[in-house]
């Protein structure tokens, strides 16, 4: 299998709910969302068949680039989004429930 076709097989498997969710854990950061995902992706298909749930080490992954990347100091002007457009009112709904938390000290 060529490389884009991997990447388009594990995104297109996990790639809009994995998106959905990491926006949601980034606080509504599409940019460091969409590179995040991005990333997780190409490493979980750089680790080739030592991955055993390649969907589940994709999760992983980018869940902990998003951690890492919102510990990291900005070094430019990020923006939050202001609303989170989607016809899924569940995700509508959480998106606005993790909006209310308070922010990390």
């Amino acid at each position: 299998m060529e490389e884009g076709d991997a990447f388009a097989e594990l995104y297109t498997a996990v790639g809009q709910r994995l998106w959905h969710a990491v926006y949601v854990y980034t606080g509504g950061h599409r940019e460091m969302t969409d590179d995040v995902v991005a990333e997780a992706v190409v490493r979980t298909l750089e680790r080739g068949d030592s991955v055993r749930s390649r969907s589940s080490y994709v999760y992983r992954g980018a869940f902990r680039l998003a951690a890492f990347e919102l510990r990291r100091p900005s070094t430019v002007s990020e923006f939050r989004e202001k609303g989170f457009v989607t016809s899924d009112g569940a995700m509508q709904s959480l998106f606005g429930a993790v909006a209310q938390w308070p922010p990390k000290p």
